[in-house]
């Protein structure tokens, strides 16, 4: 059953409507549609049915897509407008995208609806969720005022049926208690009356509650947490159902403590009405302070609304609705003065192994460094914007030469290159930037954004840490991407992967000191493929993990097969990703496949890159040390080529080093 979606189509074309209808089923939509296209036959539908979204064609023999949208917006109805048409110009558009249209897409062009339709059903949803926020905000305002009228006053309203009671902010200062610090119930309320005065209280409220109750005004005490007595001034009025029962309470409660201290001096002490004046002056200002306080508090959560409306709560850097709204003015202003804008997208690399580890905590901190990081690489006019996880994006306005970009793409992986010291641990994480230019890569915000996102996957099958601008040829390479995704799942269900071993001889000697184990990719139709081609899929994907636990276990069956055949064996080391290396039960697992196939843990071996063990280093120490005391072998692959530092391999316990090419020609 396909997700449910109400269509009404502004359309002469019944074949048009018929394969747009088809496009949804594809896309997984089960959607029930009508067709219009007459003002008339719209304004029926629209006071018919209810609808998710109006898809309208620019130009018809009775009507049009502006036509349409006038008859949308007379119905006072928020409802996401796409126009779809093939005859529709560049200006056209843009002038119905100012009328109130919120997209366009071409006919020949329909790879774009259903993102289209997605993308404006989510800020539909996103409207309503304001609109809502809205009006409780001003109801919650309206409730304000009516208590900043009533000075000195608390209101609070019971539901008999529920047996529940709400306080105001007020209330709960008379009682003592911090607003909302505990929950507001009768139980609550009735422990607070003193007690010589409880039978009172609870003898007027029980007459109120009779089915011929009328509203009462009461005097008693109450004794605060800290010990000490006031008196309060209740009045309270019960609201009945049409059989005489009670329903609902509404009152107010007033501290009268003060007026009775004051009436007990005066009758006292005699004191002048001057000075009765005088002290209602102080009461009057104090409760003027109050209320002006609770207006700055007021405006001061209407501020971060409104902030958090248009900003990630993690980073405070601009959210994606806003990075929209600054990417839409700027290609219209690229547009007018022919200047190049560039789009910079973001993909921390490996950054789920940080959440997985260490917990989101740490990730989120790590988060916030590289928003603070990112906002020192951009001019003041450029936005730096964060669209969700590990996912940022900038926006570069004004650019008179590409390489400028360059220089920017190249200043932010340096940044990288410092490391993160969050909450005692010393994180190393690289970025992969995929950038697309207008206008060559694109000339609206969808492709630009679809290009750049491109880009930055092809950076990450170049090596990560890298920058890649877009090139027409990566479209193709997405699509190989997507089918090597699909081929590497059925090669797992297939068995279809392979382990080599590769020798390793002592040059002096010329006898073998140990084995490599290589994994190989026995396709069906392809032959033999090399892991250069897709082990950087398979951890994006975090398929590598699975693989990995296939090569341990075919490796240690392997090397028990030739130890009971009696060979001299030497150690044989299986490469592993970072995915595998970061399990929580990494350590336990390989210890099971030891114990399971009965091996010498020495002829075990296992070898990680110098990335691996700099990513979190406590955590890779912790792992090395059990691996270690287990009896395996501990290599380090590619030293040189990362965060290279010859003081942590004292704390590595590693038995092999192996040092990068690159690293000893000083390249």
């Amino acid at each position: 059953m396909g997700k449910h979606l109400s269509v009404l189509f502004v359309d002469d074309s019944p074949n048009d409507v018929e394969l747009m209808v088809r496009k949804l089923k594809k896309s997984g939509y089960d959607p029930m549609y009508e067709r219009v296209e007459t003002a008339t036959a719209m304004k029926t539908m629209l006071e018919k049915h209810r609808w998710d979204i109006i898809l309208a064609d620019h130009t018809m023999p009775l009507f049009n897509a502006m036509d349409a949208l006038t008859q949308l917006q007379l119905s006072g109805l928020d409802l996401p407008f796409i126009i779809v048409s093939g005859t529709i110009g560049e200006d056209v558009a843009v002038a119905a995208m100012k009328a109130g249209a919120h997209d366009y897409v071409m006919k020949d062009k329909l790879i774009r609806l259903i993102p289209a339709i997605e993308r404006e059903l989510k800020e539909a949803e996103e409207r309503r969720k304001r609109k809502q926020a809205e009006e409780a905000l001003r109801k919650s305002e309206a409730s304000l005022a009516n208590a900043q009228r009533i000075a000195h006053l608390g209101n609070w309203e019971r539901n008999i049926a529920e047996n529940t009671l709400f306080w105001s902010d007020e209330i709960f200062r008379i009682f003592g208690l911090i607003p909302r610090s505990c929950i507001s119930t009768y139980e609550v309320f009735f422990d607070s009356i003193h007690p010589d005065d409880r039978e009172y209280v609870k003898q007027s409220v029980h007459n109120a509650l009779s089915s011929d109750g009328k509203p009462y005004c009461i005097d008693y005490r109450i004794i605060l947490p800290d010990g000490s007595e006031r008196f309060v001034h209740e009045q309270a009025e019960v609201v009945f159902d049409k059989n005489g029962r009670a329903i609902h309470m509404s009152g107010t409660i007033q501290d009268i403590t003060e007026c009775r201290k004051i009436k007990e001096e005066l009758r006292a002490l005699n004191e002048s009405l001057e000075q009765k004046v005088a002290e209602r002056t102080l009461e009057l200002k104090k409760a003027n302070e109050e209320l002006q306080a609770e207006i700055t508090e007021r405006k001061r959560m209407e501020e971060k609304i409104k902030h958090l409306a248009f900003h990630d709560p993690l980073t405070s850097l601009p959210n994606r609705t806003l990075f929209a709204d600054r990417l839409t003015l700027a290609l219209a202003h690229a547009h007018r003065t022919k200047e190049i804008l560039a789009i910079l997208f973001l993909d921390l690399d490996r950054f789920k192994v940080i959440n997985d580890t260490l917990g989101h905590s740490i990730g989120d901190q790590l988060l916030q460094g590289v928003a603070e990081r990112l906002k020192h690489c951009v001019r003041e006019d450029d936005t730096v914007a964060r669209l969700g996880g590990d996912e940022f994006i900038l926006l570069l306005t004004g650019i008179s030469r590409t390489e400028d970009v360059d220089t920017i793409a190249r200043k932010i992986l340096n940044i990288f290159k410092e490391s993160w010291v969050t909450s005692g641990h010393e994180l190393h994480i690289t970025v992969s930037i995929g950038i697309a230019l207008y206008p060559n890569d694109g000339k609206d915000a969808e492709t630009l954004l679809k290009n750049a996102d491109t880009a930055m996957y092809r950076a990450k099958e170049s090596g990560r840490n890298n920058y890649q601008f877009y090139t027409p040829i990566m479209h193709n390479r997405s699509l190989e991407r997507l089918a090597m995704e699909t081929g590497l799942r059925r090669a797992l269900e297939r068995k279809e992967f392979v382990v080599y071993y590769q020798p390793q001889v002592n040059l002096d000697t010329g006898k073998m000191t140990g084995m490599e184990a290589l994994v190989r990719w026995q396709h069906p139709d392809e032959g033999i493929i090399f892991p250069s081609e897709f082990l950087a899929l398979a951890e994006d994907t975090r398929q590598i993990i699975f693989i990995d636990e296939l090569v341990l276990h075919v490796v240690c069956k392997q090397i028990k097969i030739w130890q009971d055949m009696g060979l001299m064996l030497t150690c044989v080391s299986v490469n592993l990703s970072m995915y595998t290396f970061q399990q929580q039960n990494f350590v336990e697992t390989v210890a099971s496949v030891i114990k399971k196939n009965g091996l010498d843990p020495h002829l075990l071996g296992v070898e990680i890159t110098e990335s691996i063990a700099m990513c979190d280093i406590d955590t890779t120490i912790d792992k090395l040390n059990k691996l270690s005391d287990l009896g395996i072998q501990i290599t380090i692959d590619d030293f040189g080529t990362g965060f290279s530092s010859l003081g942590y391999l004292k704390k590595f316990p590693i038995d092999k080093l192996k040092i990068s090419q690159h690293f000893i020609d000083g390249a």
